[in-house]
């Protein structure tokens, strides 16, 4: 074998070699190793720019398949980013709607009685008198339920206290 032949089959099998490690896809892989076999076969026909015509027509192919395979696993990086970052605005957005209906719930007053140039409530005596008295109806519900829940535990109690000194006294 020549020199140059011998240059060529070291080059191509470097190629197939780079090739494997740094797409690790086997399609593109066995092509190229293919490839190399073929042009191995052929290389004692070839001139010697021939040979090189080939050598740089295959560089040139490897290079465009690497920057396809790149711009593939960008592209598909791209799109999973896209899809999380749905999903993190859908979370978002759901969390914010959770803090609103909260935040409706708790308030005290209505929208319609602020009054955003002031930053105060509008009515607020209004609304302050409303609760006040609404927490006084409660309150006197709550203790007149009590005392008389409490009046019926003593009658009951006094009732059976006295029938327990009558047993007492009968024997």
């Amino acid at each position: 074998m020549t020199m140059t032949t011998m240059t060529t089959m070291m080059t191509m099998t470097t190629m197939a070699t780079m090739m494997t490690i740094t797409t690790m896809t086997t399609m593109m892989t066995m092509t190229i190793i293919m490839m190399t076999l073929l042009l191995m076969m052929m290389i004692t026909t070839m001139t010697t720019i021939t040979m090189l015509l080939m050598i740089l027509t295959i560089m040139l192919l490897w290079l465009l398949m690497m920057m396809m395979t790149m711009l593939l696993l960008l592209l598909m990086m791209m799109m999973r980013w896209r899809r999380t970052r749905g999903r993190v605005v859908e979370a978002e957005e759901q969390d914010e709607d959770d803090d609103n209906e909260d935040n409706d719930d708790d308030d005290d007053y209505d929208n319609d009685d602020y009054d955003e140039n002031d930053d105060v409530y509008k009515n607020n005596d209004d609304v302050d008198a409303a609760a006040a008295a609404d927490d006084d109806d409660a309150e006197d519900k709550d203790v007149g339920d009590n005392d008389d829940a409490n009046d019926d535990m003593v009658k009951e109690d006094e009732e059976e206290e006295v029938k327990a000194e009558e047993q007492d006294e009968d024997e």
